[in-house]
């Protein structure tokens, strides 16, 4: 992350009001038994040994779509929210000050250590910049605002983002596996938004765009 970008106060991180929440669904954080990090697709003696498949483990896919949304205009804006809900349906706030290391193995020890103690904060130690809330996402987004689940398929029909994503927030779910469709009983519809093979953060980047442009955030 640029390092002559100002960092946004907690004050006024909480005035102001998101365009995106971005709900990155479907996160396996399965921890190594004997090393100090998380279950990678290429660990498959332990893998097999915990009768997992290399489709269910995706920590290479969520450090890529993290390292895009800390990027964004919308998040160095403050104006993105970003939380992860896991297979077993816990959820992870994630504040737009938070920094993802560029390397995958450091993002691995964040992601060790976060499994071991819940949170991670900042250097100071005085804001909390990553954590477990015991809401669910229900109760985390404000009342009002839509949600949609994002998906990719090679057959269905193609809804572009300007149907549904207009000048009001919104929020949008995308699984680790674009492919398959986020589900929660406050979600309003899915929209498949493109027939290509496009990752999470791709997906992602379809809303966050239009909003940046519809906002003039650069």
């Amino acid at each position: 992350m640029n390092s002559n970008i100002p960092i946004i106060s907690s004050k006024k991180l909480k005035s102001l009001q998101p365009l995106v929440y971005a709900i990155i669904d479907g996160a396996n954080l399965m921890p190594h038994t004997s090393m100090p990090r998380m279950l990678t697709k290429t660990d498959t003696i332990e893998l097999d040994y915990l009768n997992l498949k290399t489709k269910q483990i995706n920590i290479e896919e969520l450090f890529h779509t993290l390292l895009f949304l800390q990027g964004t205009s919308l998040n160095l804006a403050g104006l993105q929210r970003v939380f992860i809900r896991t297979v077993d349906l816990k959820l992870i706030q994630v504040d737009p000050r938070l920094t993802i290391p560029f390397v995958f193995d450091d993002f691995q020890q964040m992601m060790h250590l976060f499994s071991k103690e819940g949170t991670v904060r900042s250097a100071d130690g005085n804001s909390t910049l990553m954590k477990f809330v015991k809401s669910d996402i229900g109760k985390m987004i404000p009342p009002g605002i839509p949600r949609f689940a994002l998906y990719v398929d090679d057959e269905a029909e193609i809804v572009p983002v300007s149907d549904f994503a207009k000048d009001k927030p919104i929020a949008v779910y995308v699984h680790l596996n674009p492919k398959n469709q986020s589900v929660d009983e406050l979600m309003e519809k899915a929209f498949c938004v493109s027939n290509d093979k496009l990752n999470t953060g791709n997906v992602m980047n379809r809303v966050i765009k239009h909003f940046e442009i519809q906002n003039n955030v650069w």
